[in-house]
């Protein structure tokens, strides 16, 4: 439906699953991009079932460009909320910081370490709740590294 982002390693879209009818993201690997940092991203998501963590849905390959189908967060970022330059309530960044908290210790407590906890990668859904996602570089303990 429409290109939400584009770096590096992939671009992330929105579309329509018109099997299950519902809106999703669709992040495609871009074609110069590392398969193998894309499957260990894809396999370490499909470890983590947690309400602060962008689901994933499926995972596969079209037309030899591999991407996963991934929950569709509209609530933006925290960049985008930092970029608007109003100070964010006490309550709210307290709420914001344990609900981060909560999705990386559960992450952690299941091998999985994010590698790359940063405002744009922290989004939210329709009611504002905090979710977690890419997980590009994420790091499975006891998997063999890609990244130093």
């Amino acid at each position: 439906m429409e290109r939400l982002s584009v770096g590096p390693m992939s671009e992330v879209w929105s579309a329509h699953d018109l099997e299950l009818d519902r809106d999703i993201a669709l992040k495609l690997l871009a074609p110069d991009a590392d398969r193998a940092r894309f499957d260990r991203e894809a396999q370490a998501v499909a470890r983590l079932s947690h309400p602060h963590i962008c689901r994933l849905y499926d995972y596969g390959e079209s037309s030899g460009r591999p991407y996963m189908v991934l929950e569709l967060l509209v609530g933006g970022s925290l960049g985008d909320r930092l970029l608007e330059g109003r100070p964010i309530a006490d309550s709210e960044t307290a709420r914001i910081a344990a609900e981060l908290a909560s999705a990386l210790g559960y992450a952690h407590a299941e091998g999985v370490l994010h590698r790359d906890v940063k405002p744009t990668n922290v989004l939210f859904d329709s009611d504002r709740r905090v979710k977690i996602a890419d997980f590009g570089i994420a790091r499975v303990i006891d998997a063999p590294t890609l990244t130093e």
